[in-house]
């Protein structure tokens, strides 16, 4: 409960006016926005298919499933979260709107949609990350469809996150998806909609920085191959520094495996954005008390 509070105030810091906050998994105490806790806390699958009931009771049909360690980095696009997304996800009879999507170092893997569509990219049932438990706008009829399904594919030990996110349903021949589910599933354009926060020389930096680390990288690729071209990337943890967007993330969260995730320590000693290194230091400073 902690990690999770924590999360929370650091929405309120970088999320004006969001949506309110539920909380599951944890004992009901004097605050309402902690959800009824009626399952095993060791089951995910069920706590949050739990959860989803109650939201469902309380009149909302669709949800951003945020962990309890993945907080923004930064500023969040007030505009882009609160009304343009739900808006756009109830046209497009959307499942899930993955807030972590393509670009800054990430690959398309799907086909992207056109301006009115907020370029957003339609995800192909092959992908092995089609519902990743990094933040995303959830339809709830969905969300608890695909946890039901979930709960069937696996045992009750081993109702996870990572079990939950790592199905490869394309290879389970007893998959059975939901049109909204096989054909609803997009990523968003996170660049694109960074937000404004009036400082016009935080986003020229950080683009002058990608355009470094890709000139860098390709270098090392023609010079000295693939193969070290990763073992660079992967030393100098791109892979794990923060994504740009409404939501922007630090993609590993945290924590790992209970503790202070170590790709965290490195990314601080590495230098990241201030802006992302306030959230950050909170973290460190936060959690090894």
């Amino acid at each position: 409960m902690p990690l999770a509070q924590w999360t929370a105030g650091v929405i309120d810091r970088w999320w004006d006016d969001h949506p309110p906050v539920f909380f599951s998994g944890c004992e009901v105490g004097g605050d309402s926005s902690r959800l009824e806790l009626r399952s095993d806390r060791r089951d995910w699958m069920a706590v949050t298919r739990d959860a989803v009931e109650d939201l469902k009771s309380l009149g909302f049909s669709h949800a951003y499933l945020i962990l309890d360690d993945h907080p923004p980095v930064g500023k969040c696009n007030v505009r882009v979260l609160n009304t343009d997304l739900p808006a756009l996800a109830q046209r497009l009879d959307a499942a899930y709107v993955g807030l972590l999507g393509y670009g800054q170092h990430r690959e398309s893997v799907g086909v992207r949609l056109g301006a009115r569509d907020l370029f957003l990219e339609k995800v192909p049932r092959n992908y092995r990350w089609r519902f990743s438990l990094h933040p995303a706008l959830w339809s709830l009829e969905a969300l608890e469809a695909l946890l039901v399904l979930r709960m069937d594919q696996y045992a009750t030990g081993d109702h996870t996150p990572w079990n939950f996110e790592r199905h490869r349903d394309e290879l389970d021949v007893s998959t059975r998806l939901s049109d909204q589910l096989y054909e609803g599933v997009f990523r968003i354009n996170g660049a694109a909609f960074d937000a404004d926060d009036g400082r016009i020389w935080r986003g020229l930096v950080q683009s002058l920085r990608q355009v470094f680390f890709d000139g860098a990288l390709f270098f090392v690729r023609i010079v000295k191959g693939r193969a070290v071209r990763e073992q660079t990337s992967a030393r100098w943890l791109w892979a794990y520094s923060y994504y740009r967007g409404p939501y922007p993330l630090f993609w590993g969260g945290v924590m790992m495996q209970g503790k202070l995730s170590p790709h965290l320590e490195n990314f601080l000693r590495l230098g990241c954005p201030a802006h992302v290194r306030e959230v950050l230091e909170t973290a460190r400073q936060f959690f090894l008390k």
